[in-house]
């Protein structure tokens, strides 16, 4: 979503407005609808963001109840690996 805000701002720097024929309230030539569907694809980016967040910690403090080790896996050095 953060991508589809800067395109919008991008092409309103280039004097383009954007008008959605399927949905018709998407038009960022009207100051008031741009604004408004800026702040509504904004909120929903950062509610999506929140949701990612939330489900990663979720699934790490599972993981950890169950009582795995959370760490990388150990890299095999060059003497190892010939040995």
């Amino acid at each position: 979503m953060r991508r589809t805000v800067q395109l919008i701002e991008m092409l309103e720097r280039m004097g383009i407005g954007v008008i959605s024929y399927s949905e018709p309230y998407l038009d960022t030539t009207n100051e008031l609808a741009r604004n408004i569907l800026l702040a509504v694809v904004s909120t929903l980016a950062k509610a999506e963001r929140e949701r990612i967040s939330e489900r990663t910690k979720a699934g790490l403090a599972r993981v950890k109840r169950s009582g795995k080790k959370l760490s990388r896996p150990p890299v095999a050095s060059k003497k190892r690996a010939e040995a």
